[in-house]
């Protein structure tokens, strides 16, 4: 899953009658989705263990950059989430401040991407359908458990 799909949980989109998850559910699915990722990313090999942090910084922000034109592709996404995973591995908050211009163009792209999705209302439905049933799994996973699962 990649951030695209995760903001169709977050926007106002809900179809009438659909309730909204509240806010500390979907931080909890978001930081849970994050570890998914890191624990994917470690299964691949770690690829960027021996990197700079500076080597790996630069590579997020790039990484970054070319999200918004790549909105739905998985392979841009993937090579994003090994940056980001590995930087959350060495503790290090990645440099938002410089990717700022690059937050605004990926909302925009995303916008378009699902605007673009909403004129085939069966896909659109089953994208959506998919994230809540993560999103529901998630939740009856802390329930059971009274923690997050990860």
């Amino acid at each position: 899953m990649n951030p695209s799909n995760s903001d169709q949980a977050i926007s106002a989109d809900t179809p009438a009658g659909k309730a909204e998850p509240d806010e500390e559910l979907l931080l909890g699915y978001l930081a849970d989705l994050d570890t998914r990722k890191t624990e994917l990313y470690l299964s691949r090999g770690r690829v960027h263990r021996d990197a700079s942090l500076e080597a790996v910084t630069e590579g997020w922000l790039a990484s970054f950059a070319g999200l918004p034109e790549s909105v739905g592709s998985e392979a841009a996404y993937d090579r994003f989430d090994a940056y980001d995973a590995e930087l959350r591995l060495r503790g290090v908050e990645p440099p938002y401040e410089q990717a700022r211009g690059i937050f605004d163009r990926l909302v925009a792209a995303t916008d378009r991407a699902k605007a673009e999705m909403r004129k085939d209302a069966a896909r659109y439905r089953a994208a959506d359908e998919a994230l809540g049933s993560e999103i529901a799994a998630y939740a009856a996973q802390r329930e059971r458990t009274g923690r997050t699962p990860n």
